[in-house]
């Protein structure tokens, strides 16, 4: 869900927190993303660019990722991968959260915005391959 001031806020059930940082790279504007961490209700900032995260608050945010196996179809990467997306005030919190996918992986924002640069890379270059 995006505010009327560009800040995008990310709602159980509506994507995963790697999408929003895949999103602002998709649309090539900088935006505010704001979260709620599941384990300890600290609210997430960050301000996500072309150039990386410029702001980061608290900085030991990680997120969680559930990676696809060889079942996941399109119509299941909601219910079988989004749902298990979220960002974490630190890892501590995320690694114990009871919840906790577990065939998830943790990374830091710094190094899920690195992966969610290259699935946007990706995107554009399938996009540009297919569009008539």
């Amino acid at each position: 869900m995006v505010d009327a001031d560009g800040t995008l806020q990310t709602v159980a059930g509506t994507g995963c927190a790697l999408d929003s940082l895949v999103l602002r790279l998709l649309s090539e504007r900088a935006a505010d993303v704001v979260a709620t961490c599941p384990a300890t209700e600290r609210t997430i900032h960050l301000t996500v660019t072309q150039d990386g995260i410029e702001a980061l608050d608290p900085p030991s945010t990680d997120l969680s990722l559930r990676l696809p196996d060889p079942q996941t179809r399109a119509e299941t990467v909601r219910g079988t991968i989004c749902a298990y997306g979220h960002f974490f005030a630190d890892p501590e919190h995320a690694s114990r959260w009871p919840r906790l996918h577990p065939d998830a992986v943790l990374l830091s924002v710094v190094d899920a915005t690195l992966l969610a640069r290259e699935i946007a890379i990706a995107a554009r270059r399938f996009a540009e391959q297919t569009t008539v």
